[in-house]
């Protein structure tokens, strides 16, 4: 699991949270979580082991301890790389089916950082599928990042929708008016752009968007992360201290959405944005990078506008200002993104 929640860390709650059997599900952690509370809330018991990058040895001799003495009978490990590649060895040395849920399509990091991943990741690839028995991943576009077919040898990939409980999400007008009062929104156009604030979701290229959008319009940044003291200076630098809003972590997103005009994604990759699928069943309009998956256009409302681009994110998102809200639970769910159904079949993948 990573150190911070996100949507990983939400898709995965998800599942635990809905799939029904007699499952007891363990966390591995390295680095503090940062939502540890989640996880002792649940009763879900937290293996704590030696960080990797502060001494590797110490950790391999900890997880090789751990996975013989517990002998679970599967280990999940949500991941965008194949850098870890111990853990499914010991797995499998210790009797447990090895499940990998690819959650991305691109390693992220600076330049340096992804050359490193990427090639360790090779490197790694022929114990990886030695040792892997499920193949999961968010989206086709990030299984055919993550997986390759001829290595598989046969081994399905398994698509686990980002899904979500569409009930807490469908519109509701009421909760609509109630929440852009408490945002003090009257008229204006409000735009949430919901994630941590790193390199990979574009943040700043997002406050030149607004800075080029005419009077009327707000944006409102739902999370916090690396970038959090960096975004605040160029809010200040660039004058929009009064059309950004930092909502930083919040537990109200499914309301929040409802208040939203708008969802923006300017995100230079995503595997399968688990806010896009909430704001679309919460009726709003999301206007996305051209270069992230087409497989999130559930409801026919995600708009797909040029990276980096900031005259064509302006005339995506005036030209949609004014548009039918409507409710499109029901939709999501047809298309298979209800946490019901993917809870069920990832059950059915633990057999």
């Amino acid at each position: 699991m990573p150190c911070d929640f996100g949507g990983i860390g939400t898709i995965v709650f998800n599942i635990i949270d809905n799939i029904k059997g007699d499952f007891v599900f363990e966390f591995i952690e390295t680095y503090p979580f940062t939502y540890r509370d989640q996880v002792e809330r649940r009763g879900i018991k937290i293996n704590k082991l030696p960080p990797f990058g502060k001494n590797p040895f110490k950790y391999y001799h900890a997880l090789k301890k751990l996975l013989k003495e517990n002998k679970y009978d599967y280990v999940w490990v949500n991941n965008t790389s194949k850098v870890n590649v111990k853990i499914f060895e010991y797995a499998k040395k210790y009797g447990a089916k090895t499940i990998a849920h690819s959650h991305g399509n691109k390693c992220e990091g600076n330049k340096l950082v992804v050359a490193v991943m990427e090639n360790l990741s090779k490197l790694n690839e022929r114990k990886f599928y030695k040792n892997l028995d499920i193949a999961c991943a968010c989206s086709k576009k990030s299984a055919d990042y993550f997986y390759d077919e001829k290595k598989l040898s046969g081994k399905p990939v398994h698509i686990i929708n980002n899904a979500i409980d569409v009930k807490k999400y469908a519109y509701n007008e009421a909760v609509r008016i109630a929440k852009r009062k408490e945002l003090g929104l009257k008229d204006e156009v409000a735009i949430g752009m919901v994630g941590r604030l790193t390199p990979i979701k574009n943040p700043f290229f997002m406050l030149s968007v607004l800075s080029a959008l005419p009077d009327g319009y707000k944006l409102y940044l739902v999370g916090e992360g690396p970038l959090l003291f960096e975004t605040e200076q160029a809010i200040v630098q660039k004058g929009l201290e009064n059309k950004v809003i930092m909502l930083g972590k919040r537990s109200d997103v499914n309301e929040l959405m409802q208040a939203f005009d708008f969802l923006a994604l300017p995100s230079f990759n995503e595997g399968m944005p688990l806010v896009a699928v909430e704001a679309q069943t919460s009726g709003a309009h999301c206007i996305v990078s051209d270069t992230l998956t087409k497989e999130m256009n559930i409801t026919g409302n995600v708009v797909y506008a040029k990276l980096n681009d900031v005259d064509d994110w302006v005339e995506k998102i005036t030209s949609q200002v004014g548009y039918d809200r409507c409710d499109c639970s029901s939709t999501v769910s047809e298309n298979g993104f209800s946490i019901d159904k993917i809870a069920e079949e990832f059950a059915g993948l633990l057999q």
